[in-house]
């Protein structure tokens, strides 16, 4: 079984190229876990977020889910001494719409529309100063 760093790194290598193998892209997001083990985060952190997620959607309809809310929950389970980037924090938020809390997907599909925008707004060499 997994003895060692090496082992259990081999297991890991192995769900990503799982992952992979099935469509993995930043928008979508097909094992919300993964994103944690690749950030080193343990699963009393994911457990916290799930849990912190599941009690803010409890009491709010779709229209009241706000983004900053969901980011503050995030980053308020992260140990003190991590700091996650916006596409780790959104990639987290579309993979608890993908696979845990439905009511999140409309906030997850502004998500990566935005994210998309963005890059064609700056990557598109049409858009481009001279």
């Amino acid at each position: 079984m997994l003895e060692d760093k090496g082992d259990i790194r081999l297991l890991y290598q192995t769900i990503q190229e799982l992952d992979s193998s099935i469509g993995l892209n930043r928008n979508s997001t097909n094992a919300v876990s993964l994103i944690f083990v690749e950030m080193d985060l343990r699963y009393s952190v994911f457990e916290e977020i799930q849990g912190a997620f599941l009690k803010y959607l409890a009491h709010r309809n779709i229209e009241e889910i706000k983004y900053l809310d969901l980011i503050d929950i995030i980053n308020n389970a992260l140990p003190k001494d991590r700091e996650l980037s916006y596409l780790i924090l959104n990639k987290i938020i579309i993979g608890f719409a993908n696979h845990y809390y439905p009511e999140l997907q409309q906030l997850a599909n502004s998500i990566i529309s935005e994210e998309g925008h963005t890059i064609y707004k700056h990557f598109n060499p049409n858009n481009i100063d001279d």
